[in-house]
């Protein structure tokens, strides 16, 4: 048998599209064979690889897909919420307008007309006779010539003014300096104001998150992050179990449930709940009598029971698992014998049931 026809053979074993007479004779010559029992083995794992890398695959465009959508939901509102204050921005400058035209008139300047009258009212006004003229040009004239005089007086003093903070004269010059330092200072307060809006209160670290289950009795859980929005670069990250344990690992991590910590480089964080499930995987293991390579099932919390099947369904071995122990069994039946071929054991807990397939050689 050439290489293909193998390769095609054992892919149809595997798939189960074997009848099952070429089945049974195919199992008899892996149990007879060495070299093509690890040949089969190899592709098992090569076909579980190939199944995890395209489940891979489906969830990094499944997230993908999540993302861009995200991106067109925020952009669309961002677009309604501009319209909207535009629109309430043009109603603003209408109601102003109109309410300009309506009060137009009665904000404009009335004329106010002046008219002269006697110091009492209803006599008629006399003009001044020509000595009373003589009079007011004579006292306007020595008016004039004083006014320089008491010019000179009135700036000699300074005016006065009571300071209601110090309750003391102060002249009106100082208060005026006064005011200048208090402008100075203000643009300093809005500085601080602007300081204070880059506190983590404003920061807002947008992220998603994909998690993969592990198999049962094993540490193959993974925690996936997408690219992170907002906050200032570098970012680190850090998982922290219910035991408070903390690592920066992202995989390899058992069932149970963990705290994800995400932070930027100004210490400003994002916590997030996520939860590791457990699957049971079916577990192909190989059990070769010349070496010593046995059946060994790690411990749990929980008893278990061992039920080892032929290819006929019958019963070839069933044990108890006790609990918080690891379970080694040597490929034996009840009676001490070990037999070579392929066989089916499933392990079954209070919450859970693991399977696989164990091949006995020599």
């Amino acid at each position: 048998m050439d290489n293909k026809d193998l390769y095609t053979k054992i892919e149809n074993y595997l798939s189960g599209n074997l009848s099952e007479v070429e089945r049974f004779a195919f199992e008899d010559e892996i149990q007879a064979d060495t070299n093509l029992q690890a040949e089969v083995t190899n592709h098992k794992i090569a076909n579980r690889l190939l199944y995890e890398n395209k489940l891979l695959k489906v969830k990094e465009l499944s997230s993908n897909i999540h993302e861009t959508s995200v991106k067109r939901l925020q952009k669309r509102d961002f677009l309604i919420k501009t319209i909207a204050i535009a629109s309430l921005f043009l109603a603003t400058l209408v109601m102003v307008y109109k309410w300009y035209n309506s009060n137009k008139t009665a904000l404009q300047p009335q004329s106010v007309s002046i008219e002269k009258h006697s110091a009492k009212e209803g006599t008629p006004f006399v003009a001044p006779n020509a000595s009373q003229k003589g009079k007011k040009i004579v006292k306007k004239q020595l008016l004039h010539s004083k006014l320089p005089a008491i010019i000179d007086k009135v700036q000699e003093q300074k005016p006065l003014t009571v300071d209601p903070i110090v309750q003391k004269s102060t002249p009106i010059i100082s208060q005026i300096e006064k005011v200048s330092k208090v402008d100075q200072v203000q643009p300093k307060v809005v500085e601080k104001t602007k300081e204070n809006k880059g506190s983590c209160e404003d920061v807002d670290l947008q992220f998603s998150t994909n998690t993969y289950s592990t198999c049962a009795g094993a540490s193959e859980g993974l925690v996936t992050i997408s690219p992170i929005e907002g906050g200032q670069k570098p970012y680190t990250f850090s998982i922290v179990d219910k035991d408070g344990n903390k690592t920066t690992l992202m995989n390899n991590l058992p069932k149970g449930a963990y705290t994800l910590l995400v932070e930027d480089a100004n210490k400003c964080f994002k916590r997030l709940s996520i939860n590791i499930t457990e699957n049971n995987c079916a577990v192909h293991y190989v059990i070769q009598l010349s070496s010593s390579k046995y059946f060994v099932q790690a411990a749990s919390e929980q008893v278990g029971l061992f039920t080892v099947r032929d290819k006929a369904n019958q019963i070839y071995y069933t044990a108890t698992i006790p609990a918080y122990n690891d379970y080694l069994w040597e490929g034996k039946d009840f009676n001490g014998l070990a037999k070579e071929g392929v066989y089916l054991y499933t392990i079954e807990y209070k919450d859970k049931i693991l399977n696989g397939t164990i091949t006995i050689i020599e």
